[in-house]
């Protein structure tokens, strides 16, 4: 992956740092120890899809589910800890698919002030100092990018394609599955 504003994450970096944070990654953290409410949530929009077949977010959490359930979660999730928890962002959708499907553990990157690190900083991990270790998992992929960074609290996002929704398999799925009926909302996704 190119980065298009490189210079722009050494500087996010630098005063991550500057301001007491840490930056580390973990190759497999706890699922367990990430709250989400992910069973009402994947409700919530097996709902929608109810009232509207075509509703994008159900969709998407359904291809995203077969993506993770045959190649596992390769980029790691970003964490940040706020108000004394692990908030993820981005990555939700993920955490809440690998809650779903009973994973124990999913990769994460986990920013927070250098005060949280002995009740969060769980199991192994390795501290990211340079843009070049932040980009080492996304090596595979052949575009490029920016990363929006985020100043206060410490999180960034990377702009570029999503690889589990570039399947757009909707027409085919609702001429296949769009009369069944499931007892149970969150059964729809393993239709």
């Amino acid at each position: 992956m190119i980065v298009s504003n490189e210079k722009s994450v050494q500087e996010w970096l630098d005063n991550l740092w500057n301001d007491g944070f840490v930056f580390y990654r973990f190759p497999s953290y706890d699922v367990g120890a990430l709250d989400m409410e992910w069973e009402s949530e994947l409700e919530k929009h097996t709902t929608l899809y109810l009232q509207s077949p075509r509703h994008y977010t159900f969709h998407h959490i359904r291809i995203l589910m077969k993506d993770i359930e045959t190649n596992g979660i390769k980029h790691p999730l970003v964490g940040t800890v706020l108000d004394n928890q692990i908030q993820i962002n981005p990555g939700g959708s993920r955490l809440m698919v690998a809650k779903y499907l009973g994973k124990s553990t999913i990769p994460l990157d986990l920013i927070m002030h250098k005060n949280f690190i002995g009740e969060f900083a769980r199991g192994t991990f390795s501290e990211v100092k340079a843009p070049n270790e932040m980009f080492e998992p996304f090596g595979e992929c052949k575009f490029t990018c920016s990363v929006d960074l985020h100043y206060g609290d410490y999180y960034y996002e990377n702009d570029m394609p999503q690889f589990h929704w570039d399947k757009d398999d909707i027409d085919s799925w609702l001429d296949k599955n769009g009369s069944v009926t499931c007892a149970n909302l969150l059964d729809y996704y393993r239709l």
